[in-house]
């Protein structure tokens, strides 16, 4: 042991480390998704302007 943890230790470092890499993964793929689907919209001088809305 290198790195001073148990083995039971080392390998649950691995599954978090992977659980987080798949959280960076769909966060990444959840964003693109939306860029995507919002610059698809048309946007017509005559609707509201949500964010002064939500304000």
């Amino acid at each position: 042991m290198k790195s001073g943890l148990t083995t039971e230790e080392e390998i649950g470092m691995a599954e978090k480390q992977k659980t987080m890499n798949k959280e960076t993964e769909f966060m990444m793929f959840k964003t693109r998704y939306l860029d995507e689907y919002f610059s698809k919209l048309e946007i017509s001088s005559n609707e509201p302007d949500w964010n002064v809305m939500i304000l």
